[in-house]
């Protein structure tokens, strides 16, 4: 699992068809749940992966408004963890290269700028 935490002027309904634009995805759901900050969330499912965006109110809070967060489909059979890896990576750069907004992700070193 990898968390990318976003900051933006833009509210959540603006900022969510940008964020998912910048990774190529015109159409997404939208998802109820009370254990995300404002009661709903968006997500699409590609390549064996779910990439979940909310507001953010995991870690961070402070300064990163919104929280990507992309893991394993748990239908998925086939993914391994180098092909989540290089996943990861892809939509870092499409992040970083498409917006304009700071943007950081969390590893096992901590949180570091995209």
């Amino acid at each position: 699992m990898m968390h990318f935490f976003l900051n933006s002027n833009e509210d959540f309904e603006q900022a969510a068809p940008l964020i998912f634009q910048a990774l190529g995805v015109a159409k997404y759901l939208e998802g109820d749940s009370s254990n995300v900050m404002g009661g709903y969330y968006y997500s699409y499912a590609v390549f064996g992966t779910n990439i979940k965006l909310e507001q953010n109110s995991y870690d961070y809070e402070d300064r990163y408004k919104f929280m990507l967060t992309v893991k394993k489909d748990i239908t998925s059979l086939t993914i391994d963890s180098a092909i989540l890896n290089l996943i990861y990576e892809v939509i870092g750069k499409l992040l970083k290269s498409n917006l304009k907004m700071d943007i950081a992700v969390e590893d096992d070193n901590g949180l570091k700028e995209v």
